[in-house]
């Protein structure tokens, strides 16, 4: 399975480090740091965010087509 860590560098909510600290921890994940963004990634920069939902998506679709054959 694919895994993503995404955080916004100045998220108040939940603090980047803890982020940080999961992608140390997690090295098979993929860890993004949105720059200049909030908690609400969402609607902060929705277009950056659907971009890369779509590619962790199809990068999903892919690999599950090496599963089915």
């Amino acid at each position: 399975p694919k895994l993503l860590i995404l955080t916004g560098d100045q998220d108040n909510l939940v603090d980047p480090s803890n982020s940080k600290y999961l992608s140390e921890n997690m090295p098979e994940a993929e860890y993004i740091v949105f720059e200049k963004t909030g908690h609400a990634i969402h609607l902060q920069r929705p277009k950056e965010y659907s971009a890369l939902l779509e590619r962790v998506f199809e990068e999903g679709r892919e690999r599950s087509k090496t599963f089915q054959a």
